[in-house]
């Protein structure tokens, strides 16, 4: 047997898409050989060892990912909140007979939420999954 066809017959072993003849082809073969006897077992191990691993971390990182849904509504809700804010703190600073701690409060509350949007914005973009790497 050719090293080729003994490396097509034990892979196609482990993968579980070997025929009859060829098991028994591969079998007979390995009847001399036992190293490439606990070669196979060793790989038939690890097969069942990380069988299931793919759609397990499919699962988890389609766990992890914002749904498009879910991230357009929160850039709309932010957007209608800034629009409706905005327009409101100008025409309470812009009025001259507001009182001056109202200005102030808002302003206040104004420079605030900006800040932690931009808190919020900068941190998940610069946020790091350790899992990111095995995936590429």
């Amino acid at each position: 047997m050719t090293d080729e066809r003994l490396a097509a017959l034990m892979v196609k072993r482990v993968d579980g898409v070997a025929t009859p003849a060829e098991c028994e082809e591969l079998m007979a073969h390995l009847v001399d050989h036992p190293e490439l006897h606990a070669e196979l077992e060793d790989q038939l191990t690890l097969k069942a060892l990380t069988d299931g691993w793919l759609p397990r971390l499919e699962g988890d990182l389609a766990s992890h990912e914002p749904a498009l849904a879910a991230t357009l509504g929160a850039a709309l809700l932010l957007g209608g909140l800034a629009l409706l804010l905005g327009f409101g703190v100008a025409e309470v600073l812009l009025d001259p007979t507001a009182p001056a701690a109202v200005k102030g409060g808002l302003t206040l509350v104004s420079a605030g939420s900006l800040l932690l949007l931009f808190h919020l914005v900068r941190a998940r973009i610069l946020a790091r999954d350790p899992y990111d790497e095995v995936v590429r």
